[in-house]
């Protein structure tokens, strides 16, 4: 009968500790997801964006979303992991457009309170570049400003990075040593500050004052040192004239861009001109959605811009897109023209790797969307939506060693494996792998199946 007792007992006890660990498990999770809206909204009163914004939520990229992917998980036995390129966007800024009757929100970009000493060391790292005289950079492109002006990357977009920087450490820490790591970025304060903050969560603190970031004049990251073409095309500009003009008349044709101006006339009691792009609308809404403020209301706050609106923008925006990168054949050539001395110093690198001979092993380009769109429309990769804030490119080179040497490539997009979509791979992926050489065939050959004789040719078409 005790021992009866004591069973009874203990089977209690387990009963109210399986109990405790599955509130407990309940918890965690519950503050992990307050803890990452915590980090997207700023603390901000107006959570509801993260629960039922999911359109443009995903614009903003949160940081979970950042945090996870697929590159660097081929671990099949045989193959090494030679090479790494990856383009990216930069992170969440402030805008570079303005609307009627709505006042733009002042963010601080003032980084020290939000990463604790990381501006300071920021400050010392800056001054060990100058002395090293290899700061590529004009020191009023460094960030830690009270107030941000138009463009800025925001503390918001600075972590972004931070984020995708541990990420890669995570990734790739064992494939290179800080000779092997080559940086370049756009010159943009921006994009140069996206590529500081993914070099601080790359690296060893010690290590970042040794690393160059090296300036691009051109989106494209055309170089002319190492591109014997001009990185100057008329041709691509004639082409994206053509193909945003194009674009313009899909949006004003739209059966919803009237519907949307109406309604926000109403919620703002403004006049907003008919003609304003889409674009500009989501620059500046979403510069109060991805830093958790409140979303603009009219002036007796009565009536606010609410989710029906994002949601009806970016229904529009993504069928514009979609229109540009399949079916506008100014936009493709445009694309295909533009970045091909970026796919050509791909290739280059790659082909030296195969044939042994030094080269980087992780290669970062700190760019724009008007990099990523085009990038993501050549390769086959794009789904049509404006790639989000801190948006990922990344082509992964690997060795597999049998007889002889073998080399292939595995595409990733946002951290998910777009391999077989690429279009130089579809129905050609062996294991998730894809050859080189289809890669290396596709960069001699995309111009010509795109209408473009050559390069050069292409950049000095006249009366295009």
């Amino acid at each position: 009968m005790m021992r009866m007792k004591v069973k009874k007992k203990l089977l209690i006890i387990c009963a109210i500790c399986f109990i405790c660990i599955i509130i407990g498990i309940k918890t965690m999770y519950n503050w992990v997801h307050i803890e990452v809206v915590k980090d997207l909204t700023y603390d901000s009163p107006h959570q509801n964006l993260i629960k039922t914004f999911l359109r443009p939520m995903e614009y903003c990229n949160s940081f979970h979303h950042i945090n996870s992917g697929e590159e660097g998980d081929s671990n099949i036995s045989g193959y090494s992991l030679e090479l790494v390129h990856m383009v990216m966007r930069h992170g969440a800024r402030t805008g570079m457009h303005s609307l009627p009757g709505i006042q733009v929100p002042t963010l601080s970009c003032k980084i020290e309170s939000k990463f604790e000493n990381i501006s300071r060391f920021l400050d010392r790292t800056r001054q060990k570049w100058i002395n090293r005289k290899n700061f590529g950079f004009d020191s009023s492109l460094y960030p830690n400003k009270n107030k941000c002006q138009g463009s800025d990357l925001t503390p918001f977009g600075m972590k972004q990075h931070i984020t995708t920087g541990r990420y890669l450490q995570r990734k790739y820490g064992g494939l290179f040593n800080i000779t092997q790591l080559y940086v370049r970025s756009t010159g943009y304060s921006r994009t140069y500050q996206s590529a500081v903050a993914v070099l601080l969560g790359l690296l060893n603190h010690t290590y970042l004052p040794l690393v160059r970031i090296n300036r691009s004049g051109e989106a494209s990251f055309c170089s002319p040192s190492l591109f014997s073409g001009s990185c100057h095309c008329p041709g691509a500009d004639k082409l994206i004239r053509k193909a945003k003009n194009e674009a313009d008349k899909v949006e004003r044709e739209d059966i919803d861009k009237k519907l949307l101006i109406n309604r926000l006339k109403g919620v703002l009691e403004t006049e907003i001109p008919v003609g304003l792009s889409v674009f500009s609308l989501i620059d500046v809404f979403m510069t109060f959605a991805c830093h958790g403020i409140p979303l603009p209301c009219s002036q007796n706050q009565r009536k606010c811009v609410n989710q029906s609106h994002l949601d009806l923008i970016f229904k529009i925006q993504d069928r514009v897109g979609k229109q540009m990168v399949f079916e506008n054949r100014n936009y493709i050539q445009f694309a295909h023209l533009y970045l091909h001395p970026l796919l050509e110093e791909m290739a280059d690198r790659m082909k030296k790797v195969a044939r042994r001979k030094p080269v980087e092993s992780f290669v970062l380009y700190s760019g724009h969307d008007v990099t990523i769109t085009p990038l993501a429309t050549v390769l086959g990769i794009h789904n049509g939506k404006w790639p989000p804030f801190a948006s990922r490119i990344v082509i992964e080179l690997y060795k597999k060693t049998e007889n002889k040497m073998h080399y292939f490539i595995k595409v990733f997009f946002n951290g998910e494996d777009v391999t077989s979509k690429a279009s130089f791979c579809k129905n050609k992926t062996l294991k998730g792998f894809c050859k080189l050489k289809y890669f290396l065939d596709f960069v001699n050959n995309h111009l010509h199946d795109n209408g473009l004789d050559s390069y050069d040719e292409g950049c000095g078409i006249p009366n295009l």
